[in-house]
């Protein structure tokens, strides 16, 4: 019996034996920032590459190349010949193929045929989709400087990394910027550092933050990477530390192989350098809040919506947002959650996934609750005046996207359900008032489309819509939306150059 995926693993191990640690990752590095800048740069003049790359979606995926990036990080060493070289079309296109292979051999040996249908909906969204939503873009960067650079929130981060937020962002932002367009490498210390409120000190404690020693990184990708069913799902240290020193033409440098994970790292990453800190939570949270209100209010204004903040009465509990409309009116309840590794990698046992949409039906529940206080006018005083002639709506936004669809969502729906009749309300208040969960990037789209259409229009067609109301609600909106959502522009578009130490 098969219970592991060695016997699939080891033509991929040999073919990366003969390769060039360095070269390799050179070669995985061009082909990542193709992918990540989405524009067909000039590849390096000794680089074979087939004219299908241009045009075919599938021939380079970009979570292939991260897969790959560990793979040779673990397997390659320094070769002192040339004679293979992921330089050559056909020696790279064998490593995707034996890549796959091993994807095929996985699925066929080590996955359990009634886990499939869990594969499609969670597995596979949470790696895929994430490259394919959330590129690098100076709409996520403003979003994450919003968030990190609240009052709150930014003492915590000068405290535990030694820099402000605009530093990072700096610093990360110039680095992508070289790893994306000529750089395999960086040299260290730069040969030049001439940018406006950056110190080598602060460059040096970046560095440290976000890279590892090739000989240290190896150990760690080596010692944790699993050959199991979850081989192409794992979390690995290359994405805590995207910068790796190793040496090149005999100088000490730091390549970067998928410059896409440098960038997640210093703006929807930088959580994690964080999240243990004495009072980051809360502050945290209302850092999200107070963005997510704000995004409201700025997209909203001028239009037949209108945005009221929470309740000032503490018992019970709040909306954080309420945006209201002539015939309807939704409850906003922000959430800083994540999803767990766990939950979206392991499909052997789904107790983690179904604690994880737990912890979400708990959240929606509370807005129900809160909907109920203001039908039976609990708050003293009330600033939302409550008209029962208006239809209600629930929205629970989070700021990493759970990707939730078909099965998962409709068990999501069922755990709020059953919270409802356990906090003493009608499960059919689901039904009355509709709920929907999305990202915040999503819900930003959302509230761009509310400028000209109503709550009913995008969120009821939704619900009733016995095809699509298991699509994720983003999902929806983009198939239905499409030509509108074309034309959409971050809120804040106008900030990116002011979240910079550089002018």
């Amino acid at each position: 019996m098969i219970n592991n995926a060695y016997g699939g693993w080891t033509p991929l191990r040999n073919a990366l034996r003969k390769l060039d640690l360095n070269d390799t990752l050179g070669v995985i590095k061009v082909y990542s920032a193709f992918k990540a800048v989405r524009t067909p740069s000039p590849f390096p003049a000794d680089m074979e590459v087939h004219r299908a790359v241009y045009s075919d979606e599938r021939l380079i995926l970009p979570w292939e190349m991260e897969i790959l990036a560990r793979e040779a990080i673990i397997v390659c060493n320094s070769q002192p010949s040339t004679r293979y070289t992921g330089r050559k079309w056909d020696t790279f296109a064998s490593l995707i193929n034996k890549l796959r292979e091993l994807e095929n051999y996985i699925s066929q040996y080590l996955v359990d045929d009634k886990k499939i249908l869990q594969e499609v909906t969670v597995r596979i969204p949470h790696q895929q989709f994430k490259y394919q939503t959330e590129h690098p873009s100076k709409a996520a960067m403003v979003r994450y400087s919003h968030i990190f650079g609240h009052l709150s929130v930014e003492p915590i981060v000068k405290a535990k990394t030694g820099l402000l937020p605009k530093q990072l962002f700096t610093i990360g932002a110039i680095l992508w910027i070289k790893y994306v367009t000529q750089y395999l490498g960086v040299h260290y210390p730069l040969d030049d550092l001439s940018l406006p409120g950056i110190t080598q000190a602060d460059y040096d404690k970046f560095i440290q933050l976000y890279s590892l020693p090739m000989k240290e990184l190896k150990q760690r990708l080596t010692a944790e990477r699993k050959l199991d069913n979850t081989f192409m799902y794992q979390f690995h240290t290359l994405q805590s530390y995207p910068l790796i020193l190793t040496e090149l033409n005999n100088r000490a440098s730091h390549i970067c192989p998928i410059p896409t994970l440098l960038f997640w790292r210093i703006s929807s990453g930088l959580f994690y350098d964080l999240v243990k800190e004495p009072g980051f939570d809360q502050a945290f949270g209302t850092a999200f809040q107070d963005y997510v209100g704000d995004m409201l209010e700025k997209t909203l204004i001028g239009t037949s919506s209108t945005v009221y903040p929470e309740e000032p009465d503490t018992r019970p509990k709040r909306a954080d947002w309420i945006i209201d409309q002539p015939t309807s009116f939704m409850l906003v309840e922000c959430k800083t959650k994540r999803m767990t590794i766990g939950a979206r990698t392991n499909i052997q046992d789904d107790m983690e996934l179904h604690a994880q949409l737990e912890v979400i039906g708990k959240a929606a529940v509370q807005s129900y609750q809160a909907l109920e206080a203001y039908k039976n006018g609990k708050y003293r005083p009330q600033q939302y005046p409550y008209n029962p002639m208006k239809r209600p709506f629930i929205c629970v936004v989070t700021l990493e996207n759970w990707r939730l669809m078909g099965p998962e969502l409709e068990r999501l729906r069922e755990i709020v359900r059953n919270k409802l009749v356990e906090a003493g309300l009608a499960s059919t208040l689901i039904e009355q008032a509709p709920l929907i969960l999305c990202a915040v990037n999503e819900m930003e789209e959302f509230a761009y489309l509310l400028k000209t259409k109503s709550l009913e229009d995008l969120v009821l067609d939704y619900w009733n819509d016995q095809e699509k109301s298991s699509w994720s609600f983003i999902g929806y909106l983009s198939d239905r939306f499409k030509h509108e959502l074309e034309s959409y522009q971050h809120v804040f578009a106008g900030e990116f150059e002011i979240i910079f130490t550089v002018k």
